[in-house]
């Protein structure tokens, strides 16, 4: 199947108005996708790609993703191609089971990142964030490369069948997913990324990239007979600590824009303290936080830009009165920013009972800290609707009709976060 559709998807690229035959063959691939998940994938592999289910969830809310992006876009003509060359890598990474085959998709998906940030961010700040992006990837990617070529020369041509001992050679393999998740203390570029990225460039960020960082986690660990028991408790220190310093930096922040960037960092960090724990049930909690987070992110971001169009600025000071100037708008904001911290029914609060049964075997110190993060994440979450849909400061509103594709838009994002919360298993 992928060998028939890449090459008509690379066709595309040089179409002119391709933009409505994208969005068509991308919903007819979701509803294929949709359909296979009824068969049995467990022990899809060949030579070059694969799928199991770690790998259907996140090739799911890539196609997701990706049919949202096309209908939310404001400039898609401008960026159709380059969100068209990130959907392909992508898929091709979460599809690949050879890990070089894996490790040039997941950097190539960083060539189209870079250009739209580079060339449609929203001010001369943009080229700080792009160099931020490439340093940061780059710095974690080297070690990776020496390490495919020296496990593929020693080993196995497999993802699934690769054994290691070496804790240095952990750390190598590891670091540039824990920087593409990103994990605290190398999730510097993240803020920059999204506040010169366009709203598509951030919708991507959240929804998909980022994942490939928790996707590359769980393939390469099983690259390991027995996680080092200090390497993974210093990442879930890092991990769960992390979730509590990234929620009290997003209840100060001004930016909305690094508010969310920031909260995507706190999500992640939950998502990395259950990948760590290696347990079935960890994982999946994990996965299940990924997709809820890559949908209410993409909706969260997407509502901050049609309330942009109108008061022109970020900053939550001058971000009041949504409730009384778009009552409607005022609603979605409501349902995206509780989905964002687990709230039922969404799919988010099962991914978390998931991650904390899985620490429960943990110290109980770990399981206590996770509850606070989260109590924590719900907190910031409360102020970030409250503050801008009450007060009153609409003297710098300059009004305007939201179409009503953009409500159609964030109806379609909260499909699935419903739908996963009483039907987990449809990708699991």
């Amino acid at each position: 199947m992928m060998t028939i559709i890449i090459p008509s998807l690379t066709i595309l690229l040089f179409k002119k108005n391709n933009h409505l035959i994208l969005m068509t063959l991308g919903f007819n691939m979701l509803i294929w996708s949709l359909f296979y998940a009824n068969k049995s994938y467990e022990n899809i592999f060949n030579l070059l790609l694969g799928m199991d289910w770690i790998s259907f969830p996140l090739i799911q809310l890539t196609l997701f993703s990706s049919f949202l992006i096309f209908i939310s876009s404001y400039y898609l003509k401008k960026i159709s191609s380059f969100i068209l060359w990130i959907y392909i890598f992508v898929m091709m990474s979460f599809f690949a089971s050879s890990p070089f085959l894996f490790y040039v998709m997941f950097e190539c998906s960083m060539i189209p990142t870079f250009l739209i940030i580079s060339i449609l961010g929203n001010s001369l700040d943009r080229l700080q964030a792009s160099i931020y992006l490439i340093f940061y990837m780059m710095t974690g990617s080297l070690p990776l490369l020496a390490a495919i070529i020296f496990l593929l020369y020693n080993h196995s041509f497999f993802m699934n069948s690769i054994l290691s001992k070496s804790i240095n050679f952990m750390i190598l393999t590891l670091m540039a997913f824990l920087i593409k998740l990103p994990m605290f203390f190398f999730h510097l570029w993240l803020p920059k990324a999204h506040v010169e990225a366009p709203m598509e460039g951030s919708m991507i960020l959240a929804s998909i990239l980022l994942k490939m960082g928790g996707y590359g986690l769980i393939r390469f660990m099983n690259f390991f007979d027995k996680l080092n028991i200090w390497f993974s408790s210093i990442l879930m220190s890092i991990s769960l600590t992390s979730i509590l310093f990234t929620s009290w930096m997003c209840m100060r922040q001004k930016d909305l824009k690094v508010l969310i960037a920031y909260s995507s960092v706190s999500h992640m960090a939950l998502t990395l303290s259950g990948i760590i724990t290696l347990k079935d049930i960890g994982v999946k909690g994990s996965i299940l936080m990924m997709v809820s987070h890559g949908i209410s992110s993409s909706a969260l971001f997407f509502s901050l830009t049609l309330i942009y169009h109108s008061i022109h600025s970020r900053n939550l000071i001058l971000f009041k009165s949504l409730m009384l100037v778009y009552p409607s708008l005022s609603f979605w904001w409501f349902i995206f920013s509780i989905s964002n911290f687990s709230a039922p029914p969404s799919v988010g609060m099962l991914s978390e009972i998931l991650i904390f049964m899985s620490l429960l075997n943990w110290e109980l110190i770990n399981f206590i800290l996770i509850l606070i993060g989260s109590f924590s994440i719900s907190i910031f979450c409360i102020i970030l609707f409250s503050v801008t849909s009450h007060n009153s400061n609409i003297s710098n509103s300059n009004l305007f009709l939201i179409p009503k594709k953009n409500f159609n838009s964030l109806s379609i994002h909260l499909f699935p976060l419903i739908l996963l919360f009483f039907n987990p298993n449809s990708i699991l």
